[in-house]
């Protein structure tokens, strides 16, 4: 699916355009709920979903899909279960972005460099994306890439285990401490926590056990110098602009969770229009 930064439809733009291909129409040229559902309602007609049959689709934390409750009803009336990544963490669990995204990346700056050769003087514009596209598109999508991107996140075939523990040292750097404080004291009434984490600074610091003289040591380069840690920041989020959280995005509990902000949302615009009125 191509979204065009036009207001009214304009076949030309997708004259030589990737067999199947389809394109939306809007202003800004950015994916929204409303055109997602489009590319949805096709992901529906090609899946073929089935009560006996689901399919199970993994998505990013974009607003246009975690943000959506036309979509989720859309979703689950047609047996389709919505999973939502982790945030900062599609580079290496979506198969898109793990394997095909690179290569089509690739392909398209090779054949926009072949068409600007072949055509001195003149520069790209929206008209020639789509038979851009095209070329690319047939060299990078293909069975070998999709199946490599599934394997490789580890989700089909299943692997718990694919990605080693040294990528994950990177995100201690980030770790901040859990202020659930409440649940501490619930957990430690009862008896699942034997003791209250001490706060002070003196026991944050990894300390070193007297070991015997040996020719060898056993200490990890973290305990002389251990990452650093950022500080407390204050994160400003606009409206619904932020990512979406790790969930099933088809589940009764997300949903209702979704109820509940339109119904708010319904509820500030009737306000604004009395007010006006």
């Amino acid at each position: 699916m191509f979204v065009f930064p036009k207001q009214k439809e304009n076949p030309f733009l997708m004259d030589d355009a990737p067999p199947g291909s389809f394109a939306v129409y809007h202003e800004s040229g950015w994916i929204n709920k409303e055109t997602f559902l489009v590319w949805f309602k096709k992901f529906i007609e090609h899946s073929n979903p089935g009560p006996k049959k689901p399919v199970l689709l993994f998505i990013d934390g974009h607003n246009s899909h975690t943000k959506s409750l036309e979509l989720v009803n859309l979703a689950r009336a047609n047996n389709v279960v919505l999973v939502c990544f982790s945030p900062h963490t599609t580079h290496w669990l979506q198969p898109l972005d793990a394997s095909f995204m690179a290569p089509l990346s690739t392909f398209y700056e090779q054949e926009t460099r072949k068409w600007l050769i072949n055509h001195p003087g003149r520069c790209v514009t929206i008209y020639q994306v789509g038979k851009l596209c095209k070329a690319a598109f047939s060299r990078a999508a293909t069975v070998q890439t999709a199946v490599k991107g599934f394997e490789k996140t580890g989700i089909y075939p299943f692997n718990r285990d694919v990605f080693p523990k040294y990528l994950f040292t990177p995100s201690e750097t980030t770790e901040k401490p859990l202020d659930n404080t409440s649940e501490l004291k619930q957990a430690s009434f009862n008896g699942d926590v034997e003791h209250q984490p001490s706060t002070s600074s003196s026991e944050t610091m990894p300390t070193i056990e007297p070991q015997p003289f040996s020719s060898t040591f056993n200490i990890s380069p973290a305990v002389v110098i251990p990452f650093p840690r950022e500080t407390e920041r204050i994160i400003k989020r606009v409206n619904d602009k932020r990512r979406g959280k790790t969930a099933i995005l088809t589940s009764s509990p997300y949903k209702a969770e979704l109820v509940t902000i339109e119904r708010e949302r319904s509820g500030k615009k009737n306000k604004r229009k009395r007010a006006l009125f």
